[in-house]
């Protein structure tokens, strides 16, 4: 009764309204009604007669409480509604109901969310669902053969489901020997709009003419721009058919609203605009539109199905793909440039790494990109190498790298006037990966003599066996507080920070310490000013490749983000307290530049090669060429490590310095130290002795006496004999020693 009374109530107020709308304004009116609402809402009474008990009726109740502004009620309903637990067809009964857009209303609610948000992701999942069973995609393609009513009911609800219809189209136009059917699936594929365009531009590497033709069609009507340099080849290649090739230019024709006469004389034109589409690819300035997962849906054909099928990549690795084929298309159109030449086996290589795995080797063999670069030989690959340092492409760098060093000569290590060679510039890619790819890739050219930047081979092969899995960053910032707490932001995202002041002493910070992989200024930074810090950073070759993030506030924004269309690398970032925030702005960034982090067991794989490399300078005329003294200290840590030691040992014991003959002293003769490990550090430091004479003070060879004479373990006492041996003991000290040796009282048996 009381619930009747509250809504009489609401009437005879929308009542008065009415009656007054014509004395009142209109704000009186509304404020009027919102408190004729928000008394009901507060003695939370439903405006139903009766309340629901399933899952539809409670969302018919939601739908009325919020139209009727009621979030309360509204809110209640819903989590009646979600403990509930709607089925996949309870959902889909209140969508075929109320439609989509009811939904996405309810979800922007605030009082009703997350559960509204819930509920939407929840009804797109059943949706999604019943949308790709094939049973029903089958029952709407069979739909397309009836009225022509029926046929555009089915056209609609196949653009509604997606993509996915695409497969079951191609098969059933594939198999269709009937000219009328394959003409409503002709128009059908026309009419399936943006979101099926990607399986169409699958289907024209199709062998099958009539599949082929039917996706230009459809991609000519689509009127989207950015399928054009998937329409140049088939429009101008010389081993395409009369057929595609008219197809296609008809195609372009609406596509890019010209006359035919235009879209004949663009032939000679597009073998660039097709390099430049894979160029895009190259440097990841495609704009591909991720799902939640961070994940792109890539179409191919597939040939044993005789369709097209899709594939959860990541933008890195869809451009990859993408690019190759833009690529290899253009090399079709141009065949003689040099330039698309190595644009082609960039890609290739770098699609290759990216699929192989970061950490394996290429595959080898007849049909690898690997053999590919080898045989069209170091000048291409140099070529291939420096385009994907500057665009920059890891994964590109990286296949380079790996194959250079096998076809190049050490020669190829040394560059021309100022300017480095491509494999000496990996050196310095701000991502570790690319570093030691490029000193592995120099040991194995194994120049005689030294070069610019031969330095940084030693560093970088040090550097692998120091690394903790962090990272370093400069922030620049003259405000010391400021920069403080941008620096402990940066920290949280896995950097290990040093602050500067000035846009010179973070620019030579950067430069000297060979080791930094991102720049952050503020928007103000002082002498050097922003401009001039971010373009000297860019023309040295220290730091050319090193992302650069600039913070500052909204007011900075436009400013900076018009500096970075002039740069390369260069991001704006919205000053925040928040490394969450401060990391989602950078991925970006980041994601062009680095690979994914190391794992502790990938960083030890990675040590053992930087060990095996160092010894492998020490055991040859390298030792000329690299200055093996600064990496003592990193080997004395390796020699620590069982699986580092045995290399590391014997590096050291092929520097001849009083340092070197010191640290494999004090691994010998430390107690604390693995039996084995000093063993073989003693063995080494006989022959440092040997070599280089003894270097060490007398107390030190006080202490090898003491150490000899207090070792019990056999193999260790033997070692240190050696080494007391190599001293060359004076007579009272081969007396000592020849007195220990026991006196024989029994005799040997006859032999």
């Amino acid at each position: 009764m009381y619930r009747v009374q509250t809504w009489l109530t609401v009437l005879c107020s929308l009542a008065f309204v009415v009656l007054v709308v014509p004395t009142q304004t209109f704000g009186q009116v509304d404020d009027l009604l919102d408190e004729s609402l928000d008394a009901v809402e507060a003695t939370e009474e439903s405006p139903l007669l009766s309340e629901p008990s399933s899952p539809p009726e409670f969302f018919d109740a939601i739908v009325l409480t919020s139209d009727l502004a009621l979030p309360k009620l509204s809110r209640r309903y819903l989590e009646q509604l979600m403990a509930a637990n709607p089925t996949d067809a309870d959902l889909l009964e209140m969508r075929e109901k109320h439609g989509p857009a009811a939904f996405l209303k309810l979800a922007n609610i605030p009082e009703l969310q997350p559960l509204s948000v819930d509920l939407m992701r929840r009804m797109n999942a059943a949706f999604q669902v019943q949308a790709t069973d094939p049973a029903h995609i089958d029952a709407l393609i069979s739909q397309l053969f009836e009225s022509p009513t029926q046929r555009e009911e089915a056209v609609i609800q196949l653009r509604g489901i997606g993509p996915a219809v695409v497969p079951p189209l191609v098969t059933r136009l594939g198999a269709s020997s009937d000219a009328e059917e394959q003409q409503i699936i002709r128009y059908t594929l026309t009419r399936l709009g943006r979101q099926a365009v990607p399986a169409l531009v699958a289907l024209l590497n199709s062998p099958d003419v009539r599949l082929k033709s039917t996706a230009i069609d459809a991609l000519g009507w689509s009127g989207l721009e950015e399928v054009v340099p998937h329409l140049w080849y088939p429009a101008f290649g010389s081993d395409q058919s009369s057929g595609i090739k008219m197809a296609a230019r008809s195609a372009l024709v609406r596509l890019l609203n010209v006359t035919p006469s235009q879209v004949a004389t663009a032939e000679y034109g597009a073998a660039k605009r097709l390099e430049q589409a894979a160029l895009e690819h190259l440097r990841q300035e495609y704009d591909w539109h991720a799902d939640e997962d961070g994940r792109v849906t890539l179409w191919s054909w597939d040939p044993a199905g005789s369709t097209v099928v899709p594939q959860k990549t990541t933008p890195y690795g869809a451009s990859l793909f993408v690019g190759q084929q833009f690529a290899h298309d253009a090399m079709g159109l141009a065949p003689e440039s040099q330039e698309i030449q190595a644009l082609f086996l960039a890609l290739a290589l770098g699609w290759e790494a990216y699929r192989t795995g970061w950490n394996n080797v290429l595959p080898t063999g007849p049909g690898t990109a690997h053999n590919l670069a080898l045989v069209s030989g170091a000048d291409a690959i140099g070529a291939a190498l420096d385009l994907a340092l500057k665009s920059p492409n890891p994964g590109s760098a990286l296949g380079a790298l790996r194959a250079i060093s096998q076809v190049a000569t050490q020669h190829d290590v040394f560059g021309s006037g100022e300017a480095d060679s491509s494999i000496t510039a990996a050196l310095n890619y701000p991502d570790q990966r690319v570093q030691f790819a490029a000193a592995s890739a120099i040991v194995e050219l194994a120049p005689q003599q030294p070069f610019r930047r031969s330095h940084r081979v030693i560093q970088v092969l040090q550097r692998a066996i120091n690394d903790d899995g962090v990272s370093h960053a400069v922030v620049v910032d003259a405000d010391t507080e400021r920069a403080g707490e941008i620096a402990g932001v940066v920290d949280q995202l896995g950097y290990d920070t040093v602050i500067a002041r000035t846009g010179r002493a973070g620019f030579q910070q950067a430069a000297n310490r060979g080791d930094i992989e991102l720049i952050v200024l503020q928007a103000n930074t002082i002498q050097w000013d922003l401009s001039q810090t971010i373009a000297n950073i860019r023309a040295d070759a220290r730091t050319a490749s090193i992302p650069i993030a600039v913070y500052g506030n909204e007011t900075n924004q436009a400013k900076i983000e018009r500096l970075a269309t002039r740069e390369r690398l260069v991001r704006f970032v919205t000053e925040t307290a928040s490394s969450d925030d401060f990391g989602y702005q950078l991925k970006p960034l980041l994601s062009r530049v680095k690979t994914p982090a190391l794992d502790p067991s990938q960083r030890v794989q990675r040590a053992e090669n930087a060990t095996y490399l160092l010894a492998r300078i020490a055991d040859s005329s390298l030792r000329e060429v690299f200055d093996l003294t600064v990496a003592q200290n990193a080997l004395v840590l390796a020699s620590t490590n069982p699986q580092l030691s045995a290399n590391a040992l014997f590096t050291l014991s092929k520097i001849p310095t009083r340092e070197a003959q010191t640290l494999l002293y004090d691994l010998a003769f430390t107690e604390t130290l693995d039996p084995a490990i000093r063993e073989i550090a003693a063995s080494h430091l006989a022959f440092h002795i040997q070599n280089y004479s003894l270097l060490l003070s007398s107390e030190q060879v006080l202490g090898m006496k003491t150490g000899w004479q207090n070792t019990t373990n056999p193999g260790l006492r033997t070692a240190m004999a050696t080494i007391l041996g190599s001293l060359k003991p004076d007579s009272k000290l081969v007396g000592q020693v020849l007195r220990s040796y026991p006196r024989v009282v029994t005799p040997a048996p006859p032999q």
